[in-house]
């Protein structure tokens, strides 16, 4: 061995690590694809594919138990503040859950009731309200149809048959579908009632269960500070969602009654559960309120006001209201609350685009409690502190290829 190549091989760490942190960045795949491997798991791609696929198989397959149990989840996080209230007025927390769960059903109930014939009008109206809108589209919709049809007439050779209006052909089976469906959703709502009942009034009962397993004082110390303070911050977050879409509903039910729309409260209602859904509900909702204007309203003009209204009371609960009861730190990035709803709306339908938002919170607080600086704390972390590192990273890795010049 040469002395230069043993005096090379005592050189102190420190220098040969700012030595390969001073390598041109056309040569650092090798470092780059090693710290990707300590932020995840050791596995190739393949492995990810397809644990991916059986992943989304399951939740598919499994949506008649997947979702019960999650919404019975949320609605125990949303109840839980309401049952520590009556236990701390010496109520026994099995009769404090039940009376909890009682007031809700009953307020429910009431609810259903007292839109159930608003409701069953506007169902009426409606395929006139599609009409009306159709021929309003009339004149953007028939040179689209004509070049249609005499593309179809010169590849096949004859006339294309007149085919029924895409909008009157989806509101004809919505009534059969509804009942197809009344059965599992009956079902379903039984399910989550007893569940919700469950959690409220026997999981203290589990959690302590769960601290009796657990091998040191230190690990069933960290279990229940993470349990505690997971469940204060999905309570108080849900809860002020909650308060926020409620508010939402009567501003618009409100304001639409201001405009001269009938059954203002039913919209208002469908505003506030629809919004349980960014993006996706605030559409839909318009989108009936659209539908709405055409069947009240005699000009266009008029017919957009309801949307309009909405629209704007929208934007002002999404980019004044929220951020401020909210706060950023709960704040979450647009990109994954659009990839959970899009998978979970494409898995699960509605109940998926309901719960996918109060879920992806719920797994950020608990990666957050659990291991801060870990990788899924860090990807669904604060998007605030993500971007004020961001930057501090690109300057040293400038830095480091301004040496390597």
């Amino acid at each position: 061995m040469s002395a230069e190549t043993h005096s090379a091989s005592k050189l102190p760490t420190q220098t040969r690590d700012s030595d390969a942190a001073n390598v041109p960045a056309s040569q650092t795949g090798p470092a780059l694809s090693s710290a990707l491997g300590l932020l995840w798991p050791r596995a190739s791609v393949a492995v990810w594919i397809m644990a991916s696929i059986a992943a989304l198989y399951f939740a598919h397959w499994a949506q008649p138990l997947l979702v019960p149990l999650l919404l019975a989840v949320l609605l125990a996080l949303v109840l839980a503040p309401a049952v520590r209230l009556l236990c701390g007025w010496y109520i026994p927390r099995t009769l404090a859950a039940l009376l909890v769960v009682i007031g809700t059903i009953g307020a429910f109930s009431s609810g259903v009731a007292l839109l159930s014939a608003p409701a069953a009008e506007w169902v009426e109206r409606a395929p006139r309200a599609i009409k009306r809108l159709e021929r309003e589209l009339r004149d953007v919709r028939e040179p689209i149809e004509a070049a249609s049809a005499a593309t179809e007439k010169l590849i096949n050779g004859a006339s294309a048959a007149p085919t029924p209006s895409p909008l009157a052909a989806g509101t004809s089976n919505v009534l059969s579908d509804l009942i197809a469906e009344a059965p599992a959703t009956m079902t379903a709502l039984v399910a989550v009632v007893f569940l919700v009942f469950l959690m409220l009034a026997h999981g203290e009962r589990m959690l302590r269960k769960c601290v009796v397993l657990m091998p040191s004082f230190s690990a069933k110390k960290d279990l229940v500070g993470v349990v505690r303070d997971a469940q204060f911050e999905l309570s108080r977050y849900l809860l002020t969602i909650t308060l926020i879409n409620l508010g939402l509903g009567a501003a618009t039910a409100l304001a639409l009654h201001l405009v001269g729309i009938d059954d203002a409260i039913l919209f208002g209602c469908v505003a506030a559960l629809l919004n349980f859904a960014p993006y996706v509900g605030a559409f839909v909702t318009a989108a009936l309120l659209l539908l709405a204007g055409f069947a009240e309203q005699s000009t266009l003009e008029g017919a957009l006001v309801a949307p309009g209204v909405f629209v704007t009371l929208n934007l002002i609960e999404g980019q004044v209201i929220s951020p401020l009861l909210v706060g950023r730190r709960l704040q979450l990035d647009p990109v994954l609350i659009l990839l959970s709803l899009l998978v979970l709306g494409w898995l699960w339908g509605v109940s998926g685009l309901l719960i996918a938002v109060p879920l992806l919170t719920a797994m950020r607080v608990l990666a957050q409690r659990i291991d801060r600086s870990g990788r899924w704390a860090i990807l669904l972390g604060d998007v605030a502190s993500g971007e004020a590192r961001a930057p501090l990273l690109i300057g040293e890795v400038n830095k480091q290829e301004q040496r390597a010049r």
